[in-house]
């Protein structure tokens, strides 16, 4: 079980480096940051809703499920 915890971990930070390099390769203003939101029950269109409540409406505001949070990247 702690093997796919590390896995996971592991592929997150992947996603978020891989994610950082792909704004920065596009010329966008900023840098791509992370944060989670404790969210029961997560489903992506609800994630994506308050992930844009959360950090504006821009097209560069994503959010997907991990776990019982929601996960939102957003230019810093």
């Amino acid at each position: 079980m702690k093997n796919i915890q590390v896995w996971a971990i592991f592929m997150l930070l992947v996603l978020l480096f891989a994610a950082g390099k792909e704004v920065t390769a596009m010329g966008l203003p900023g840098k791509t940051c992370a944060s989670t939101i404790k969210l029961a029950g997560c489903k992506n269109d609800n994630c994506l809703k308050l992930c844009k409540q959360t950090h504006g409406e821009s097209i560069y505001v994503k959010g997907a499920c991990f776990g019982d949070g929601c996960l939102c990247l957003h230019l810093c």
